[in-house]
């Protein structure tokens, strides 16, 4: 539904339950989308609850005093705007995150969100609002992101009542809480895949009457920390071509708990210079879990001095020009491993 730019509509509906200056549309189960923006003469209420709503947009209708929007999956309020007649928005049973980015209604006395997952009352209510006085926001169902854990869990209360951390309440699993925290010891939660816990208490803010409460769930998955073995040192002659794989099995690398293993060992050796390396393993399972790093030192030897052979004598006759290319021919000079062969035979002879 979209209604944009009409100055003299003042009511419309679904055919069942429109009345004198209303819009309303409640119980329309296809609806998903709404956009009411710039309809000045609509002077009473806005009903779009029992929908399916997504997207709402309820801009600048300047004389509505009541906004119900109940009932759908609405996951933001931040499309309410320039409603400055608004009294009371109900908004309970949506998927509402956060209203810190809650518009300013200058005539605001009663706003309802509960059954959302709401964290945060913000303090910018009270100074956004300034008449409100009712704020309902009970039964808040709040999940967060899975954390993997290999040891005891602390979980920082991130639930907030007007600038006020909530007290958790109803710690499932023999959880503790002190200091803005939630402790769960690892024997106790290893076997589950979720822990929670709960708050309630009024509206922390004097001139608004009301209650704020929900549950708090963390989904977890409890892990192991893999565990990398490996020989400590490795030799390896100067030239070598060795692959990561090959020196993994080399140096008789293995991890635990199936993890992946990694190195920087192509990066580090430098096979062409003799010396010392150091390379680091790590490794990682598949729920993300680091092992704790091992180094191994890689020794590159020096190349062995070469073998020179050659014939043991031979004959010039006198004045004879022989440059130290043909000598070295002529006495059947070479090396082991073909490294270059120098001579003073330019000078001694």
């Amino acid at each position: 539904v979209t209604l944009k730019n009409l100055p003299i509509l003042i009511a419309v509906g679904n055919g069942s339950s429109a009345y004198q200056d209303d819009i309303v549309f409640s119980s329309t189960p296809g609806l998903s989308k709404v956009i009411l923006e710039n309809l000045p003469s609509t002077s009473s209420e806005v009903k779009l609850d029992h929908c399916a709503i997504e997207e709402l947009v309820i801009n600048n209708l300047p004389k509505v005093s009541v906004v119900i929007i109940s009932y759908n999956k609405i996951t933001t309020l931040e499309g309410l705007e320039n409603l400055s007649a608004v009294s009371k928005i109900d908004a309970y049973e949506n998927l509402v995150t956060e209203i810190e980015n809650l518009h300013a209604f200058p005539k605001l006395q009663t706003l309802t969100v509960d059954n959302n997952h709401i964290s945060v009352l913000p303090t910018s209510l009270k100074t956004e609002n300034p008449v409100l006085t009712t704020l309902s926001a009970m039964n808040q169902t709040i999940t967060l992101k899975q954390k993997v854990i290999v040891s005891d869990l602390v979980l920082d209360n991130e639930v907030k009542n007007f600038g006020q951390i909530t007290t958790a309440k109803s710690i499932s699993n023999k959880g503790t809480y002190q200091n803005n925290q939630i402790k769960w010891l690892f024997e106790d939660i290893k076997s589950v895949n979720a822990v929670d816990y709960q708050f309630s208490e009024p509206v922390q803010e004097a001139t608004i009457q009301g209650t704020f409460s929900g549950k708090v769930t963390q989904p977890i998955k409890a892990s192991k920390v893999p565990v990398i073995s490996a020989d400590a040192e490795m030799n390896y002659p100067k030239n070598e071509t060795v692959s990561e794989a090959a020196f993994f099995k080399d140096i008789s690398a293995s991890v635990t708990d199936d993890a992946t293993l990694t190195s920087d060992f192509e990066s580090v050796v430098d096979f062409a210079k003799a010396g010392t390396y150091e390379v680091t393993l790590n490794a990682v399972n598949e729920d993300g879990v680091k092992a704790a790093s091992v180094t191994v030192l890689v020794h590159i030897a020096k190349s062995p001095a070469p073998v020179i052979t050659a014939d043991k004598e031979i004959t010039y006759t006198k004045n004879a020009e022989v440059s130290i290319t043909e000598y070295l021919a002529a006495i059947h000079a070479k090396t082991n491993d073909g490294s270059p062969i120098e001579s003073d035979f330019a000078t001694a002879v």
